[in-house]
């Protein structure tokens, strides 16, 4: 989730850069204090420092998770599983 650098996370976009149509609005609209909070669950870490946006990629919408510096880099210690 985060390194010392921070970074971007684009959800909405292949591998090659071009968008997936993939609906994000879901993502877009999710509770950041939700994230946190899974984060912590899994890192045993407050980590706060990110935001949720929207942009446009060839006229299609993608979310981009913008996650901030961490002097200390986040690391899952507990097994995390998709559930729908």
């Amino acid at each position: 989730m985060a390194n010392s650098g921070g970074g971007i996370l684009l959800v909405g976009v292949t591998n090659d850069g071009k968008p997936s149509g993939h609906d994000v609005s879901g993502l877009l609209e999710y509770d950041p204090a939700d994230i946190t909070n899974k984060l912590f669950s899994f890192t045993g870490k407050h980590f706060g420092n990110f935001t949720i946006v929207s942009a446009l990629k060839e006229d299609e919408t993608i979310a981009a998770l913008v996650v901030g510096q961490t002097s200390i880099p986040l690391v899952f210690v507990q097994n995390w599983r998709l559930s729908r």
